[in-house]
């Protein structure tokens, strides 16, 4: 029983975590006077490809 009780747990915490793409997002916690950097890749030096406005809601995410 506990066995199947850990394998359950394990199982729901896994599709818990799991997100589908696309996903709307919304920006929040900027000061009114920050803009968000848009890199192209999450390394050391990425390019930076657009900005968001502090304000800024309904992001979509896809990728």
């Amino acid at each position: 029983m506990i066995r199947l009780l850990a394998f359950v747990a394990f199982i729901w915490a896994g599709a818990v975590t799991a997100q589908e793409l696309p996903v709307l997002h919304d920006v929040s916690g900027a000061r009114s006077d920050d803009l968000i950097n848009i890199p192209m890749a999450h390394d050391s030096a990425p390019d930076i490809i657009g900005t968001l406005a502090h304000i800024a809601f309904d992001i979509e995410v896809v990728a």
